[in-house]
């Protein structure tokens, strides 16, 4: 049994490129310093390293295995987070939900925020294609991934784990418009590299002067 997942262009090589290829500017600039989104990532916040239990009457949750934990950008922890660890129903019907508690209850600049998760999406889905190997087959008319044998059954964890995160990309990518804020980011006309610009430009103080007699002056 194939898993069929939306379509993702005429063109899924250029797609596919064009990321790839783009992968170490944003990354430069998704992590750099004083970006104000700077926090501690897990780095592979995935189900597979989670715990639950019950403590005072509720579900609790632990989250182990962090060997990929670093500083990072706020936004770009909960794309990996989005794209890896909730199941695709999860994702189009509760993602904004999810984002709006982050974003309220972090404080950050929504439209900043929003920018970075965007071009935070790009590096799963280079690393979750990769993992697919020749499990993946990409053509003009869409994806298929063939993680089930014929017969239902699992052909392996770990190529659903890649199809599942692939299936909330596609939907992410198209939702978000990844391909064209790439292209503003390509261009400097995010309003995250706006602001940074005005960071760094020294600002001159307008004096007014009065007038000065040729007396005064060098005295």
């Amino acid at each position: 049994a194939l898993l069929e997942y939306p379509d993702v262009g005429d063109d899924v090589e250029r797609f596919g490129k064009e990321f790839i290829n783009a992968m170490p500017k944003i990354m430069k600039w998704v992590l750099r310093k004083g970006s104000g989104f700077e926090t501690f990532c897990h780095g592979d916040v995935a189900l597979d390293n989670c715990f639950f239990f019950e403590n005072e009457g509720s579900t609790k949750v632990g989250i182990f295995d962090a060997q990929f934990s670093f500083v990072g950008n706020l936004a770009l922890e909960w794309a990996w987070t989005m794209v890896s660890c909730f199941p695709p129903s999860i994702v189009e019907e509760r993602e904004g939900e999810i984002l709006d508690m982050v974003i309220d209850g972090t404080g950050v600049n929504r439209t900043f925020f929003m920018e970075y998760y965007a071009l935070s999406l790009v590096p799963p889905l280079t690393v979750h294609t990769a993992g697919m190997n020749d499990q993946v087959k990409l053509n003009g008319g869409g994806a298929k991934f063939s993680a089930m044998t014929d017969d239902g059954s699992l052909q392996s964890i770990a190529a659903l784990t890649h199809a599942r995160a692939l299936k909330n990309l596609f939907l992410l990518f198209g939702r978000h418009d990844v391909e064209g804020t790439l292209r503003k980011f390509k261009e400097g006309k995010l309003g995250s590299q706006e602001e940074e610009r005005k960071k760094r430009t020294p600002r001159i103080e307008k004096r007014e002067v009065g007038e000065v007699e040729v007396g005064d002056v060098g005295e």
